[in-house]
């Protein structure tokens, strides 16, 4: 009996992330997915859903005078899970 390849494959990625600047390298980003996407298309799957994924970062605000007012939070997408079904 042959092996079957399964009906659902999933994939992870990550892109480089500045935690103290809070900026993703979009461009690496973008360039991953869509070389994921071409993995499923010649691996004989379709893409069927794609959940990004943020980190949180919570950071303590202070005014001029160093007065703590409060935190601040935010939520940067920096990686994925891509789920492709295969074809049929």
């Amino acid at each position: 009996m042959s092996q079957q390849r399964p009906k659902f494959h999933a994939r992870y990625f990550m892109a480089d992330y500045d935690r103290h600047q809070q900026i993703v390298d979009m461009e690496q980003y973008s360039q991953t997915l869509a070389d994921l996407y071409n993995w499923f298309d010649q691996a004989g799957y379709d893409v069927v859903n794609v959940v990004p994924i943020n980190v949180s970062i919570l950071e303590e605000c202070r005014q001029g005078d160093r007065t703590y007012v409060g935190d601040v939070g935010t939520s940067p997408t920096c990686a994925a899970v891509v789920v492709g079904r295969r074809r049929d």
